[in-house]
């Protein structure tokens, strides 16, 4: 990968229209090094199966580094790890100390759930209305949904156009239960399993937390149906709304 990085710089028209003083204080090597990790940190997350191409961006002319003789590159914390992003220079031999960003565009092409037609924001997604389709995962920052279990009946919040990927955010959350329901909470580890029912205080909305009142002396979940005659409350506790009914004590 670091030579497929030099041979592009050496042939792309970006590298020609780079600022001077920043070709001249960057190594052509490092900044391949630099291009490399960039490649990397997408390539680690991204499907195994994916095609990714990195290419360098417009470097600002007003970045004047003084000359180095190793640059090291690093990834900033919190940016995206593909789409237009950036990447991090720090001169580790020189006379003067420096650290720089400079903008990278990484692509990644890869399967993922996909349209067959266009859809209206409201419209309820059933298995007749998907495709696996090849995408571009960095067109924007969340990446596509690739399991159908993670789709299938859940409402659209904008229109989506035939082809294109669909991502949670395209999707409004599923809620697993309101208030007052009945709720099996369940918690474990390595080995071992515990479960109880208990009252949700507040509806359950996929992933989200939730505050559940314990119940002691109480039958099976009563899946959805209110009342909680037998049954004596206990302590208030939080979890997440995990499934149908379902909470998940943290350990």
């Amino acid at each position: 990968m670091h030579l497929t990085c030099l041979l592009w710089l050496a042939a792309s028209p970006v590298a020609a229209q780079l600022p001077a003083a920043f070709a001249q204080a960057v190594p052509a090597a490092d900044l391949a090094r630099a291009l490399s990790l960039a490649q990397q940190t997408a390539q680690a997350l991204a499907p195994a199966e994916a095609s990714i191409s990195t290419r360098l961006g417009a470097v600002d002319a007003r970045l004047r580094p003084a000359p180095c003789a190793r640059v090291d590159s690093f990834v900033p914390r919190g940016v995206p790890p593909w789409g237009a992003t950036r990447i991090g220079l720090r001169c580790a031999s020189g006379p003067v100390a420096w650290t720089l960003f400079v903008p990278v565009h990484i692509q990644v092409q890869a399967p993922a759930l996909a349209l067959k037609t266009a859809l209206p924001a409201g419209q309820k997604v059933g298995n007749e209305h998907l495709m696996l389709a090849t995408v571009d995962w960095s067109a924007r920052p969340q990446a596509p949904l690739t399991d159908a279990a993670q789709v299938l009946g859940r409402t659209l919040t904008r229109s989506v156009a035939a082809g294109a990927a669909l991502r949670e955010q395209d999707l409004k959350q599923r809620r697993w239960f309101v208030a007052g329901d009945r709720v099996k909470v369940v918690s474990g580890g390595a080995g071992f399993s515990v479960a109880a029912e208990g009252l949700a205080l507040n509806d359950g909305h996929d992933g989200q937390r939730v505050r559940v009142q314990l119940l002691s002396g109480s039958g099976n979940v009563n899946n959805g149906n209110n009342g909680n005659s037998g049954s004596q409350r206990g302590p208030i506790v939080q979890g997440q709304a995990v499934g149908l009914h379902r909470v998940e004590l943290p350990l």
